[in-house]
């Protein structure tokens, strides 16, 4: 048997919730302690998304999974995306404990620096006198850089 036929075997995906449940008790995994849902298949811990994304497309995903809006345990096909490192990067949301709370803005010296990440390098993008107005600078970059990845949070 291929991995495929294993999964749908030991496991059935509700689509319209976006669960991947056990077949033989209804276990839907447990939590990783950073808001993935795993389960054990065929002696390894595998992320639920990755489950659901075979079980759907018949086939394990090449790269990486990127939730849509952001929520790590809403594994409806429909909010999952094949993506790049850097796509799922730029769709993640910003430290919410920034001394802005705006992604991609920080303050210095009485004013607010825009900067974004491309490629593992820093760009700035410029000295703002609002951080709304280095947040704005941020999202028009981000456009351009990471186009539908790109995340306003």
């Amino acid at each position: 048997m291929n991995l495929y036929e294993l999964a749908i075997e030991e496991f059935m995906y509700d689509p319209e919730e976006g669960i991947v449940r056990r077949k033989k008790d209804g276990h839907i995994g447990w939590d990783n302690g950073r808001g993935y849902l795993f389960h054990k298949f065929r002696g390894k811990s595998i992320m639920s998304h990755r489950l659901a994304w075979l079980i759907v497309n018949g086939e394990f995903p090449t790269g990486i999974i990127d939730h849509i809006n952001g929520d790590k345990r809403y594994n409806r096909i429909s909010n999952l995306r094949i993506a790049t490192y850097q796509q799922n990067n730029a769709n993640r949301k910003g430290w919410r404990k920034s001394a802005s709370g705006l992604k991609g803005v920080s303050p210095k010296n009485g004013k607010w620096i825009a900067q974004i990440m491309v490629n593992r390098k820093g760009i700035n993008l410029g000295c703002f006198q609002s951080k709304e107005d280095a947040h704005a600078a941020y999202m028009r970059a981000a456009i351009i850089y990471f186009g539908e990845f790109a995340r306003a949070d």
